[in-house]
Parts: C-alpha cells; structure tokens; sequence
C-alpha cells in the first residue's frame, strides 16, 4: 500500500508483532512516507514497559493500551489526522 498512491492518512500500529517491532515498522514507514512522522497511534498489550514508552515518546506519537477504549483509539487517530501534512514532502 505504500510503494504507491495515495499514501494512507494516518497509521495505526502495534508495538509487538512477528517479523519486525513497530519502532522498526514507524523508521520504514516515515523513510518511505516521511509526511506521516506525527500521523501514527500505537497500540501495545504491554503499554507498562517503560522502554517501550520511552521509545515511543522519542518519536512524538501516541501510545494506548490494547485493553483502552477503543474511542480512545478513535480520537488518538482524529488528532493525528489534525496534524499538518508537510506539503513538500512525499
């Protein structure tokens, strides 16, 4: 989905999963889209790690427990899609 347009909005994406973490997902992801640095939510069961926390805060975007309220998840993802695309970059 993201070798070709239009580029998603906004991303929401898991801490833990097979193949790769979610840090490791996000560097790929803004390398490839770098206008959606600051639209991305993430989602983890294991939102009491204070190293994944830190790491996620190191990038500036969310991060909500699996178990929150999924309208927590809404509005995270309503205020990311608030956040100014920079019109220069791809």
């Amino acid at each position: 989905m993201l070798k070709g347009p239009p580029a998603p909005d906004a991303v929401v994406c898991d801490i833990v999963m097979p193949g790769m973490t979610g840090i490791e997902f996000y560097r790929q992801l803004v390398e490839r889209v770098p206008r959606l640095h600051h639209r991305v939510v993430f989602l983890t069961a294991v939102n009491r790690d204070p190293v994944i926390h830190r790491d996620v805060e190191q990038l500036g975007v969310p991060l909500l427990s699996k178990l929150d309220d999924l309208q927590l998840v809404v509005d995270a993802i309503r205020v990311a899609l608030l956040r100014p695309l920079d019109p220069e970059t791809p």
